[in-house]
């Protein structure tokens, strides 16, 4: 006898930035688009907030309560508690997918008899530490080395999936505009090297730079006191990630920093959403050099920097400018290898049973 077919989904995003991860809207949109409906619990604080895929519902969090708990250090504790809380006035789904280990822990107090775990950050923290490891269904992950620091030698089904777009159309290697055009995507700190990213701007007239993401106040001051403030943009618009693509066409390099000397395994193994939004317009990538960037190098599809210094990124940008075609075919191979909706097949077909 074949076991029911799938036909709803509970996920819970724990976290405050749902519209800033791509790979929980695409996977809502991949089970809606096969039939399952899809109801997402996420907390609504300090980020803002575009459309869900699917039902949703917002546990809203005033910036005073955010400040205060963050502040004592209990706002995980604040987060599992209010989730939980929600989550036992919810129905029961097919499917129960939460989304790292707050995110799991909150569905296994609810109730949930199993459950799929969903890793966008791998860190044992007290959630992991508490999580019952035996109704763990499935495990979504990016990589080996990823699975292997969370879980070690666990046995059971895990399916690797990227943070990257679904391609709607080929991707096909281009050209260079006459002015080379940079672009630098997301949480626009110093960590991720934007200050030395508008300083090789300001020091290159052939330059031109677009900042599209978070971007804090002292970094606009930044930009105003450079050199080359009518070279440097800042785009204040959020952008749906079904338009990201056709937004990143108009550029020539995408720019992906950390800071890597301060990061954590997390930080040094993260395959970054931004690298695979800028293979998806088949724009060559510049990119520290480190665990999670490694595929940039492994396809050709752009030059990895030991560290984040003027110098550094003006030889990178060079190089990438002198090869630029075959710069450009790389990252548009990279971008079919790891399309979205390739990689969340298998996980799909494994949940909706024939």
């Amino acid at each position: 006898m074949s076991e029911r077919r799938a036909t709803t989904c509970l996920l819970v995003f724990p976290d405050d930035w749902i519209s800033y991860s791509p790979t929980v809207l695409n996977l809502a949109t991949s089970l809606l688009e096969r039939g399952i409906d899809v109801h997402t619990v996420y907390v609504h604080g300090k980020y803002p907030v575009s459309q869900i895929p699917g039902a949703s519902t917002a546990l809203r969090v005033s910036a005073w309560t955010q400040r205060l708990c963050e502040r004592l250090r209990l706002w995980d504790v604040y987060r599992l508690c209010r989730i939980t809380f929600r989550l036992w006035r919810e129905p029961r789904r097919d499917i129960s997918i939460g989304v790292d280990s707050l995110g799991a822990l909150c569905l296994q107090f609810s109730g949930a008899r199993n459950f799929d775990f969903l890793s966008l950050e791998v860190r044992r923290d007290f959630a992991f530490r508490l999580l019952q490891m035996q109704r763990v269904r499935h495990v979504l992950i990016q990589s080996k080395e990823r699975y292997r620091y969370l879980f070690g030698e666990r046995q059971g089904s895990v399916v690797f999936v990227q943070n990257a777009p679904v391609l709607k159309s080929p991707v096909r290697p281009r050209r260079p505009n006459a002015r080379t055009r940079l672009v630098y995507l997301g949480n626009a700190i110093a960590e991720h090297g934007i200050l030395e990213c508008i300083d090789l701007v300001a020091a290159d007239p052939g330059l031109q730079l677009e900042i599209c993401g978070l971007v804090p106040a002292e970094v606009l001051e930044y930009v105003d006191r450079s050199s080359a403030p009518d070279r440097i943009s800042v785009c204040k618009e959020y952008v749906e990630q079904s338009a990201v693509r056709d937004y990143l066409t108009r550029f020539d390099v995408g720019l992906c920093l950390y800071n890597v000397a301060q990061s954590d395994f997390n930080y040094q193994s993260i395959p970054s959403g931004k690298m695979f939004n800028y293979f998806s317009a088949a724009l060559p990538v510049i990119g520290s050099r480190m665990l999670g960037l490694r595929l940039i190098e492994e396809f050709g599809a752009g030059v990895l920097i030991e560290r984040n210094s003027v110098q550094a990124l003006r030889v990178a940008v060079n190089a990438i400018l002198d090869d630029y075609a075959a710069y450009s075919k790389g990252a548009a191979e990279a971008a079919h290898r790891f399309d979205f909706a390739k990689m969340i097949s298998t996980y799909i077909d494994e949940v909706l049973p024939a």
